[in-house]
């Protein structure tokens, strides 16, 4: 029909022959509301189940931040069926200005604060490309549990390497060249050295040939104290 006026003229004849959408049957959702569904739907009280395009229905759904699929079928006379996959929640992503669940792939599904309450033991990853990374590095980290166990948060540096946030304030600043390896090195000391049970704040690993490791303010000033000590140790003990 010429003048794009075929929905309307469908609508108007259907409506009169008793083909009005009268229920739509959804599944599969649960952090999307039945409102909004309804609402990229574009459903409204009368609409034709004729003139209904199933087609751009389910396009319109995938707009949804929490949709990863769907499908939208008609079944006459008067019901649409609406089914959908909603995307499920990996990470915390926090760009540096906010926080926002991400999917495993990296997609942001959403920064409403009420969605993120309801997910706080979700690892937090930030910094610039993290988003995308977070299933790799948290992989790797996964496979050292003495690390893994302590993690608080994965910062990714200038979209090249991370930095490792443990528990009690550590960090642990990992090469861009072989991680694995370097882990396996922080491990290895922390299980014949005690490291995680020493006052420090940063384990540097990104000089291949040595580790730097620095104490706390307060651990170093009691080092720098010990160390003061120990010349008039030695002169008493020799006298």
């Amino acid at each position: 029909m010429e003048g794009g006026h075929a929905p309307a003229v469908l609508d108007a004849v259907t409506a009169r022959s008793r083909f009005p959408i009268d229920a739509v049957r959804m599944t599969g959702h649960r952090e999307t509301s039945d409102s909004a569904i309804l609402a990229a739907l574009s459903v409204e009280p009368g609409s034709s189940i004729l003139a209904f395009d199933a087609a751009e229905g389910r396009e319109r759904l995938m707009t949804l931040p929490w949709i990863a699929s769907a499908t939208v079928q008609k079944l006459y006379p008067d019901t649409l069926d609406v089914v959908v996959t909603e995307r499920t929640p990996f990470a915390r992503w926090f760009d540096g200005t906010r926080t926002a669940l991400i999917a495993r792939d990296g997609t942001l599904i959403t920064d409403e604060a009420e969605a993120l309450a309801s997910y706080p033991d979700l690892p937090l990853v930030a910094g610039k490309g993290a988003a995308a990374q977070a299933d790799a590095v948290l992989a790797m980290v996964a496979a050292f549990p003495p690390v893994d166990e302590r993690l608080e948060a994965v910062v990714r540096v200038g979209d090249r390497r991370w930095d490792l946030v443990l528990e009690g304030g550590v960090t642990i600043n990992l090469p861009e060249a072989d991680p694995e390896a370097a882990l396996a090195e922080v491990v290895r000391l922390a299980e014949s050295e005690g490291l995680f049970a020493r006052d420090i704040v940063v384990v540097d690993l990104r000089l291949a040939d040595r580790i730097v490791v620095r104490l706390s303010p307060e651990a170093a000033e009691r080092r720098r104290a010990e160390l003061a000590k120990k010349p008039g140790q030695r002169k008493g003990a020799a006298t």
